[in-house]
């Protein structure tokens, strides 16, 4: 980190000395001087020394900024090492000086600068992106600078997390005079030797399941497959009405009368009936003799049964029940 150059003379003949106004850019001293919004410290591939800030992955806003005294007229130099750690590409980065006075309205803007989406490195690599940019001046009223380091408002839900180390701001101060034509970019040094992979940071959040493809051709029908058991066979219905009864067939004819059977018992003697009344005597006739008892005679034989009468059509069967 730089805090204070040598001094150095201009080709005028002025003594310059660049002065480094920000309190703990390396974020050596965690977030001192500094105001963090969903900001966090890590020690994988900082820019340099132990330690590196990074800015939350996600939409959510998330930013770093640090306010430092200035003098009007000032002009100056923000120097900041950016990088990504993820597997997208990076999101909007804004990098922003703003001047306010001593009752902390804004009075211009020395700065504002965004660097687009996809153009930091990934860390992973161990590759970092060093932006240099020069202020505008400070105006009459200005006392204060501003230095902010925010995700641009809208980023992606699957943004990744953005480094960011060795914030610097110079100020020159000693004599003024026209600033010089910029000196052409020096040779990139050799690419140092890759570190250690460090840990592995956490999981992203699941990305939003992607929509439904389309359905695939029907496939052909399979054989039929064997037929199954049969079922219970299901309960009797109800019988049917009775139907109507036939006609009755012809009486047979009747059969000879049998032979008498014997005589019953002699049934009681029923109850004596009322004396009648005496009749007038008749003229007593003259007695005749009494005949012999003849024998009685033997049983017939029994007749021979008539024949049986022809049986009668059948009635219609009823209708068979559900």
């Amino acid at each position: 980190m730089i805090d204070i150059i040598e001094p150095v003379k201009s080709k005028g003949g002025l003594v310059l000395a660049f002065r480094n106004l920000i309190v703990n850019g390396g974020f050596e001293v965690s977030f001192s001087n500094w105001v963090a919004l969903n900001a966090a410290l890590t020690t994988f591939h900082p820019h340099s020394g132990r330690i590196a800030a990074y800015l939350g992955a996600g939409s959510a806003p998330a930013s770093l900024s640090q306010t430092v005294d200035i003098s009007p007229g000032d002009s100056f130099e923000l120097l900041v090492s950016l990088s990504t750690y993820g597997i997208t590409g990076s999101p909007p980065v804004h990098l922003r000086v703003a001047y306010s006075n001593d009752t902390n309205a804004e009075v211009g803007v020395g700065l504002d600068l965004e660097i687009a989406a996809g153009s930091l490195p990934s860390v992973l690599s161990g590759s970092w992106q060093e932006i240099y940019q020069t202020t505008d001046p400070a105006p009459a009223s200005a006392t204060k600078a501003t230095v902010t380091i925010e995700k641009a408002r809208g980023s992606s839900f699957f943004s990744p997390f953005v480094y960011v180390d060795d914030v610097t701001l110079l100020s020159v101060a000693g004599g003024e005079g026209t600033p010089g034509p910029t000196g052409a970019t020096g040779a990139t040094g050799p690419t140092g030797a890759t570190g250690p992979t460090g840990a592995t940071g956490p999981t992203g959040a699941t990305g939003v399941t992607g929509a439904t493809g389309p359905t695939g051709a029907t496939g052909v029908t399979g054989a039929t497959g064997p037929t199954g058991a049969t079922g219970a066979t299901g309960a009797t219905g109800p019988t049917g009405a009775t139907g109507v009864t036939g006609a009755t067939g012809p009486t047979g004819a009747t059969g000879a009368t049998g032979a008498t059977g014997p005589t019953g018992p002699t049934g009681a003697t029923g109850a004596t009936g009322a004396t009648g009344a005496t009749g007038a005597t008749g003229p007593t006739g003259a007695t005749g003799p009494t005949g012999a008892t003849g024998p009685t005679g033997a049983t017939g034989a029994t007749g021979p049964t008539g024949a049986t009468g022809a049986t009668g059509a059948t009635g219609p069967t009823g209708a068979t029940g559900v």
